[in-house]
């Protein structure tokens, strides 16, 4: 009997023993993952989703099988809700001539003061772009877009009361620069990661709503001034922004929604089906939040290491080119057409008529970017060549209906270069780097812009001509559909040393 006693308190120790160590082993894990949350994860991805430093998978066995984006279901709703952003926000800077041009007419500014306007603008609007990716990762996608679109309807309420030309610094470049950046960028990293084979009739959907605004908003902006004065219609139309408040809202994190399929062999299909894990809201520790501008910073700098890549250089450099072209020809062709003559009215419908010209291109484009046999990459650089022809074209013509007819050329050229530009990074670069590509290549956009662009005024001020300040802007776009006959030797010299083109290389 005493040694069954003694058996028995052998295994009570034992017992004890084991359930000391699985304690033990529980605290160790569970100090492992504080840390891990205080300190932050590798590769700026919040607490509860893991990555790898080859590209983000969202890959879950389910049954057997891998986690891939829904290409529907919730993802329609975002698209509609990045339409709504892209029909209110975007209209900024193609429709500042429309919106500004009697005001500073009327104020007397010169074309380098209105050029500098515009061009902090633009410049902080890209290079805010560059900040999407790590804000998310902090913040969420919803959170990021909703506080975007309140501060460029904020920057539009705040015009409204200018007192000089000088303020719209603060209300329309700073405040609309850095607001509008990060809502519309956003949305371009939103729409491609809910969806595989139809992601092209997605991206119609997307770039039907900044056609749309572009068609509507001129025509409604006269509108708005004829009946209610300059400040009175940047004021309503500060209240028609605040919609896109709402449509980021939709912006539910792709997990949310995502189904399973079975297990593919091809690695190109699972990269296909798999998109890049959507940020989610963190709620950081107190050390942690000590650490949110240099993660931020770090993720930042990161993602500029994709210029390690000749083919992410090429794409990056020819844009920028190109959005010289598209941004600062929209903005003088009404003050060029009323100094020419033409009414306030007749440069507004010339505006539209880029935009109903762009919009059945996108769709159009968009649609056929979807099938096998069209080129994403020509498709692009054609447009980007009808832009040039278009510009160059402009200032020779003095008939209302010749340049109503050309400014139609000009949207064709421009909806099959701007709808197509996503889906080009995604075609040379890879759906993985789109986030860091589209960032950087923002970026790059801002810094050429402010670079290039006032100089675009003081050629006007210095020759009292807009035909030769929008010639330049033609060569401009020249240089820029010319870049892409390097990109079969970039890929090559790419393809010898190994270079995926990833930012954390």
């Amino acid at each position: 009997m005493t040694r069954n006693v003694k058996v028995s308190m052998a295994a009570e120790d034992d017992e004890k023993r084991c359930q000391s160590e699985v304690s033990s082993h529980e605290e160790i894990e569970l100090e492992q993952r504080r840390l891990s949350v205080e300190e932050g994860r590798e590769n700026d991805v919040p607490a509860g989703h893991e990555a790898t430093r080859g590209g983000n998978k969202a890959e879950d066995d389910v049954g057997g099988g891998q986690m891939e984006a829904p290409d529907g279901g919730w993802g329609w709703v975002a698209a509609f809700g990045s339409a709504v952003i892209m029909m209110l926000i975007p209209v900024m800077g193609p429709c500042f001539g429309i919106l500004f041009s009697q005001y500073l007419l009327r104020e007397g500014t010169t074309s380098t003061l209105n050029s500098w306007i515009f061009g902090i603008q633009t410049f902080l609007w890209n290079v805010t772009s560059l900040l999407v990716r790590p804000l998310s990762q902090e913040f969420g996608w919803r959170a990021v877009g909703v506080i975007g679109a309140f501060m460029a309807s904020l920057g539009f309420t705040i015009t409204s009361f200018t007192p000089s030309p000088e303020f719209l610094f603060f209300s329309y470049s700073v405040l609309g620069g850095i607001g509008g950046g990060m809502v519309s960028c956003l949305c371009f990293i939103v729409v491609p990661s809910y969806f595989t084979r139809r992601r092209g009739r997605a991206h119609a959907i997307m770039m039907g709503g900044v056609s749309t605004g572009q068609i509507a908003v001129p025509p409604l902006t006269r509108f708005l001034q004829d009946t209610f004065g300059d400040r009175g219609a940047t004021l309503v139309f500060s209240g028609l922004m605040l919609h896109a408040c709402v449509a980021a809202a939709t912006f539910h994190p792709v997990e949310w929604h995502m189904k399973a399929r079975p297990v593919k062999d091809s690695q190109h299909e699972k990269d296909e089906a798999s998109p890049p894990i959507s940020p989610q809201a963190n709620t950081p520790t107190k050390s942690s939040k000590s650490l949110l501008f240099v993660r931020v910073a770090k993720s930042t700098l990161s993602d500029l290491g994709i210029l390690r890549s000749r083919r992410a250089c090429i794409v990056c450099v020819s844009n920028a080119l190109a959005c010289v072209n598209l941004l600062y020809f929209l903005m003088m062709v009404p003050f060029a057409m009323q100094d020419a003559g033409f009414s306030p009215d007749v440069s507004a419908w010339s505006i539209s008529a880029v935009a109903v010209a762009s919009f059945f291109t996108r769709l159009f484009c968009s649609v056929l970017s979807d099938r096998s046999f069209f080129s994403v990459r020509a498709g692009c650089v054609a447009g980007c060549g009808i832009m040039a022809v278009s510009t160059a074209i402009f200032p020779l013509l003095k008939s209302t209906g010749w340049l109503m007819a050309n400014m139609g050329l000009y949207g064709i050229g421009y909806g099959a270069y701007i709808s197509l530009y996503s889906l080009v990074i995604i075609d040379v670069m890879g759906l993985q780097r789109l986030a860091p590509m589209f960032g950087t290549s923002a970026f790059i956009n801002g810094i050429t812009l402010v670079i290039m662009g006032p100089p675009i005024g003081m050629i006007r001020d210095a020759t009292q001509s807009y035909a030769i300040s929008i010639w330049v802007l033609a060569g401009i776009s020249v240089c820029a559909t010319l870049m892409w006959t390097l990109m079969g030797e970039a890929i090559k010299y790419d393809k010898q040393r190994g270079e995926e083109g990833r930012p954390d290389l």
